[in-house]
């Protein structure tokens, strides 16, 4: 836990292996809880899964309840999807009470998932809904973020892909938002995935290390300028006003 209240002076807090295992791949905090604050880690592990941490006092965090991994999300009331939604994880997302995973190669088979918990209790999540599809989430998908009633997904496959997602205000997808950017070449190697405003920033690797800028204001997603970097990949990106 890092203190940023000064951004040109952060300070160490607290810290802890929290059994992470050998990875922690991601992290998403809610506030929409009744534990508070609680931060969710993804962990890379002998088997993906994910750590409730309890954050409230940033001096002293600690878990809260078992791991979330496979068997207890497929055992969860109602749940639809493959038998391993943890398989491959790469990114979780944190939208009010509702936690968004993104799997990619579920089934051992080329297609993703997203899956929907409802983590009012981290203790004890609830199955909310999943999404597979073959044709538009696969073994690459890499990212997602959110915006509104608006969740947006980045595939990283030889030519990327961007796809935009309705939901619910009850964390359920609602439908495909327009027409995909389906395997573009401007979107080759694309990874992570910020919106600021009618924008999207995806880091790609088409030519080099860049940042492909999308427009998601209108029904369409439509392709905008590209900021070539030095290297040869961008990991990430920041935008700021």
């Amino acid at each position: 836990v890092i203190d940023v209240t000064a951004m040109n002076q952060q300070t160490h807090v607290a810290g802890g292996d929290f059994s992470l295992g050998v990875d922690a791949l991601d992290i998403g905090v809610s506030i929409d809880t009744m534990a508070g604050k609680v931060g969710f880690v993804l962990k890379n592990d002998t088997s993906n899964n994910i750590q409730a941490i309890d954050l409230n006092d940033p001096s002293a965090p600690s878990t809260i309840g078992s791991a979330i991994n496979d068997a207890l999300v497929t055992g969860l009331g109602g749940y639809t999807g493959a038998a391993d939604p943890l398989a491959n994880a790469v990114d979780i997302m944190v939208k009010g009470p509702y936690m968004y995973i993104l799997s990619g190669d579920v089934n051992t088979s080329t297609q993703g998932q997203i899956t929907v918990l409802d983590i009012t209790n981290p203790g004890t999540p609830v199955f909310v809904d999943s999404y597979q599809n073959a044709q538009i989430l696969n073994a690459t998908s890499m990212d997602m973020t959110a915006t509104g009633q608006l969740v947006v997904v980045t595939d990283n496959g030889p030519n990327g892909t961007l796809v935009q997602f309705d939901v619910n205000a009850n964390g359920t997808f609602a439908g495909v938002h327009g027409a995909p950017i389906n395997t573009h070449a401007a979107l080759m190697g694309a990874g992570d995935v910020v919106i600021h405003g009618d924008y999207a920033y995806i880091t790609t690797s088409n030519t080099g290390a860049e940042i492909q800028l999308v427009d998601i204001s209108g029904a369409n997603p439509l392709l905008g300028g590209t900021l070539n970097l030095q290297g040869s990949y961008a990991l990430s990106v920041n935008p700021q006003d």
